[in-house]
C-alpha cells in the first residue's frame, strides 16, 4: 500500500502484457482503483497474455482490477471505456498511455501508407481522444497524473542504433506523441496536472528475455504517478536511469 497513491484511480491502455500488465498490478498492490485496457479480454490461439490474465493475477494484491477490451484505433471504444471506467471508479486520477504500434519495419523512402495510417492512430491519436475525454474530469478537480510511455526512438539516436534502422514511422509519431506531452504539460500546469514521459528501455534486454517483473519496472512508473505539476512536469524520463539520474 501506498501513501500516496492508495485510494485514487487510474486507467493503463495497453495493459494486458508485458510492462502495461506490470504498471496496472503495481498500481493495485500500491492501493489504486486501476481500469485496464486492452485489445485481448481472453486467451487467444495459446497466447495467455489478456485482460482476464492480468484480473486475476491481480487478485489480493489490492483493489480489483477492472478489464475493459477495446480497439483503440476506433475513437468510438475510447470513448466508451472512458465512460465505463468513470461509471465504476468514478473519476480518472492517473492515466497510462502504453500501447503502441510500429506496423512493421520499412526502409525509410518505403513507408506503406497503411504503416503510416495505423502509426498515428495508435501512437498520436488515439492518446489524444484519450486526453480529450479524461483531461476535463482532471482540471475541474484540479489535480491528476498523466503518463506517456516513451522510446528512445523519439530521440535523435545513431544511424547504427536498433532504435533508428527501418522505424521511422514509429520514430516520427513517437516523437510527436513526446510533443503532445510537453504540449499538455504546459497547458495543465496551471490546474496542477503532471504530464510526463517515460521509456521503460528494451523490455526484452534489461530482463535477459524474461517476462518483466514489478520489482525492476514498478518504482519509476509509481514515482510519476504520484507527481503534481508542482513537483515534476514535462519531463522525458528513462527507466534505466532511475535511482541515479532522478527522481
Amino acid at each position: 500500500m501506498d501513501e500516496v497513491l492508495a485510494g485514487k484511480t487510474a486507467l493503463v491502455v495497453g495493459a494486458s502484457e508485458g510492462v502495461g500488465r506490470i504498471y496496472s498490478l503495481a498500481l493495485a498492490q500500491a492501493g489504486v482503483k486501476v481500469a485496464a485496457v486492452a485489445r485481448r479480454v481472453l486467451p487467444r490461439d495459446g497466447d495467455p497474455a489478456c485482460l482476464q490474465e492480468v484480473m486475476e493475477a491481480g487478485r489480493g494484491l489490492g483493489p480489483p482490477i477492472l478489464g475493459l477490451g477495446a480497439d483503440i484505433s476506433r475513437k468510438a471504444d475510447i470513448e466508451r471505456v472512458v465512460d465505463e471506467t468513470l461509471a465504476h471508479l468514478g473519476h480518472i486520477d492517473i492515466f497510462i498511455f502504453n500501447a503502441k504500434s510500429s506496423s512493421g519495419y520499412s526502409d525509410c523512402l518505403s513507408v506503406p501508407d497503411e504503416h503510416w495510417d495505423n502509426t498515428l492512430q495508435i501512437n498520436l491519436r488515439a492518446p489524444y481522444a484519450f486526453l480529450q475525454k479524461i483531461v476535463p474530469g482532471m482540471k475541474a478537480r484540479r489535480s491528476g497524473s498523466i503518463i506517456m510511455m516513451s522510446t528512445r526512438c523519439a530521440l535523435p539516436v545513431s544511424i547504427d542504433d536498433p532504435g533508428h534502422k527501418n522505424l521511422l514511422a514509429y520514430g516520427v509519431t513517437k516523437a510527436a506523441l513526446q510533443r503532445l506531452s510537453t504540449y499538455f504539460s504546459a497547458e495543465l500546469a496551471p490546474y496542477g496536472i503532471a504530464v510526463n514521459s517515460l521509456s521503460p528501455g528494451n523490455v526484452n534486454v534489461l530482463t535477459g528475455g524474461a517476462p518483466p517483473s514489478i520489482e525492476q519496472f514498478a518504482p519509476p512508473l509509481l514515482h510519476l504517478a504520484r507527481q503534481t505539476a508542482q513537483t515534476m512536469t514535462g519531463a522525458w524520463l528513462n527507466t534505466t536511469d532511475y535511482g541515479t539520474a532522478w527522481p
